[in-house]
């Protein structure tokens, strides 16, 4: 069983370069996260360089959508 727990964790938030931006999203349309609890939590778990990355996906597929 806690084989396939972690399989599943690696699957999706295993390698921070392959999280699919869709869930950012998720996180920002909610009420009491916004943009503000996604960009505190890619900062922390990465580089700096990859964190800016990673934010500007977020921000382009939320225009995008909208």
């Amino acid at each position: 069983m806690a084989l396939s727990m972690i399989a599943k964790y690696d699957k999706y938030w295993g390698n921070v370069e392959k999280i699919n931006p869709l869930l950012f999203v998720g996180n920002v349309l909610d009420s009491r996260f916004k943009l503000d609890y996604i960009t505190w939590s890619i900062e922390d778990t990465c580089t700096e360089d990859l964190a800016v990355n990673k934010l500007n996906l977020v921000k382009d597929t939320l225009e995008d959508l909208y």
